[in-house]
């Protein structure tokens, strides 16, 4: 694909090989849109793992040389249109997840300017602050996607690890609505008080010594047989060995990034399932109708005033900062995020 540009920009590019790592540039340039896509002036990004992963060389797309932009998911304003591309879109507030139908001609996020295909985009309303509706894509279209599986499993409660990450307190708000049993596990006494205040009922801290055995009680209490794990390691074990016969474990994170932890009896004798969850592999993102009722879904809970996806953001940084933003995320990151800012001008000006 040979990228049509225009002026330069500033952007953090990664080089695929996984030696040259991330770089801040002030003269990439800006790309202009190909039929059926967008030009977006960039206003926010939440720093997720998957980013932190992304800066280290992981997620290489097959068959890529090029130097690519790094970042995910954002909000900004539509400044040009491709050809095909419905005209409404122009102007208009968008949130957006690059990877939703990811093209050869998309490029950034983590710039100040990205070219995506329209149909990862979400038209916000004008109300809708950029900040609030950074991350309203990734981290809600996981959760639905996990709800999809409960709904069509007919599970009527679920275990989560990572409780208080930002997508454990969304699932934990989304599960009061829909009247499924959450066990939340956590970490950190702190954690717990976090959860405890937002009405969480069960919560078992994973390195209390009688984990194994509460995490039993509860699940066999609740008939609960199905986890969702963003962990992974010594916890996956423990979740085996804690939950009832014929469960299933989802691993979708490896935040704790170790790799041990089970053994052939968690499976010869218990029957349970290990599987493994990725977004892009979801009926819930692979099916276009189930996808747009989603989004349409997520727009519909913030216009009702509703915090169950919105962002809450904790500190900023500019493109320039991106190195600090990947280093200190996780300190806070159960409080909220970290955002860059490409365009801090505007949308500090928008802010004040």
């Amino acid at each position: 694909y040979q990228r049509r540009v225009h002026g330069i920009m500033k952007a953090v590019v990664r080089y695929w090989e996984a030696s040259k790592g991330c770089k801040f540039f002030d003269n990439a340039p800006i790309p202009i849109p190909p039929a059926e896509h967008v030009q977006i002036k960039v206003m926010a990004s939440p720093v997720n793992p998957a980013d932190e992963a992304f800066c280290a060389g992981l997620y290489t797309p097959h068959g890529k040389t090029e130097p690519f932009c790094c970042g995910y998911e954002g909000s900004g304003i539509v400044t040009l249109l491709g050809e095909g591309v419905p005209k409404e879109y122009l102007n208009k507030r968008v949130a957006f997840y690059r990877a939703l139908d990811y093209t050869d001609p998309s490029f950034g996020v983590w710039s100040q300017y990205a070219v995506l295909h329209y149909s990862t985009c979400i038209i916000l309303d004008d109300s809708m602050s950029f900040e609030e509706t950074c991350g309203i894509l990734i981290n809600p279209l996981t959760l639905l996607g996990f709800f999809e599986i409960v709904q069509k499993d007919k599970h009527k409660s679920l275990v989560h690890t990572a409780a208080a990450s930002a997508l454990g307190k969304s699932l934990l708000k989304f599960c009061q609505m829909e009247k499924v049993e959450l066990v939340c596990i956590v970490r950190k006494e702190e954690q717990r008080k976090t959860l405890e205040a937002l009405g969480a009922k069960y919560i078992l801290d994973q390195n209390d010594p009688n984990f194994e055995k509460n995490l039993k009680k509860v699940t066999t209490e609740i008939g609960c047989t199905i986890a969702f794990d963003a962990v992974g390691g010594d916890l996956t074990g423990k979740l085996f060995s804690g939950m009832p016969p014929k469960s299933t474990i989802y691993m979708y994170g490896d935040l704790g990034g170790s790799y041990k932890g089970l053994a052939p009896s968690h499976f010869m004798y218990s029957d349970s399932t290990l599987k493994g969850f990725v977004l892009s592999h979801a009926e819930l993102y692979t099916n276009p109708v189930k996808k747009a009722e989603a989004m349409n879904l997520i727009i519909s809970d913030i216009r009702k005033g509703n915090t169950t996806f919105k962002t809450k953001v904790i500190k900023r940084y500019t493109l320039e900062e991106y190195a600090n933003a990947i280093k200190e995320y996780k300190s806070y990151a159960n409080e909220g995020k970290g955002i860059i800012c490409p365009n801090p001008q505007v949308i500090f000006t928008l802010i004040n």
